[in-house]
């Protein structure tokens, strides 16, 4: 999550909540990792071997485009329902002239969470049962076009199951 003054908050998404640390963890990691090689950081078979190779040797790198995770803003940070899709090759169009996405950095951490995404959305503990359009999050209707019909409020945070 990015601060972009002025109560603007641009955040990174994962669609399935429950599969963002797994995302992280098992497939972006990995996958980054190996086609770009960093010393000190070991190699692992199995998911388990993975999560602890990763936890030992604490990588941080700067994610290539093709990498990125879905960018998202709210045009009202107050309202879940008014998500909405950044493009992070034009992030002036959302967020004003002179805007730019300059890199994304992934770190792997056991630091303490500075600012909880509580905090910044506070609208998101009201949604843990259901989508950020007020929909079930059981069910979810894929022909739906509005953005918040999609995501849970755990799309946008690594420490959803602590």
């Amino acid at each position: 999550m990015a601060e972009m003054g002025g109560k603007r908050t641009l955040a990174g998404a994962v669609n399935d909540p429950a599969a963002t640390m797994l995302r992280v963890g098992l497939a972006l990691v990995p996958s980054h990792l190996k086609a770009h090689p960093q010393a000190g950081t070991k190699t692992a078979k199995n998911s388990e071997d993975v999560m602890h190779a990763i936890a030992a040797s604490r990588p941080a790198f700067e994610l290539y485009p093709d990498e990125f995770p879905l960018l998202v803003r709210f045009r009202d940070i107050n309202n879940p329902a008014t998500a909405e899709k950044v493009d992070p090759a034009d992030l002036a169009s959302s967020f004003g002239p002179g805007t730019r996405l300059r890199r994304v950095v992934v770190a792997v951490t056991d630091d303490d969470v500075t600012v909880s995404i509580e905090r910044r959305f506070a609208w998101w503990e009201n949604y843990l049962d259901r989508r950020l359009s007020g929909t079930s999050r059981v069910t979810e209707n894929m022909l739906d076009p509005n953005l918040s019909a999609h995501f849970l409020a755990g799309s946008f945070s690594t420490e959803y199951d602590r």
